[in-house]
């Protein structure tokens, strides 16, 4: 199970997608402007809905998470 305390330990603007501190990928579902605007451009949104696994839906503050490469 999740806990419910920030479950979000990273983010993957390429891919779409949030990890989850189990290690689960959730793909975004939206992703929002800082107009508040829906985009599918990454580079813009600053914010992302998700499902994760345990069937709650999460909103992401994108600007929370640094550009640092994951190889």
């Amino acid at each position: 199970m999740i806990p419910p305390e920030d479950p979000i330990v990273a983010v993957s603007r390429a891919r779409r997608t949030a990890i989850v501190c189990d290690g689960s990928e959730c793909p975004f579902t939206d992703m929002l402007d800082s107009l508040g605007e829906e985009t599918d451009d990454a580079s813009e949104a600053v914010a992302a809905i998700c499902q994760l696994p345990d069937g709650r839906w999460c909103a992401i503050d994108l600007t929370m998470f640094g550009g640092e490469a994951i190889h």
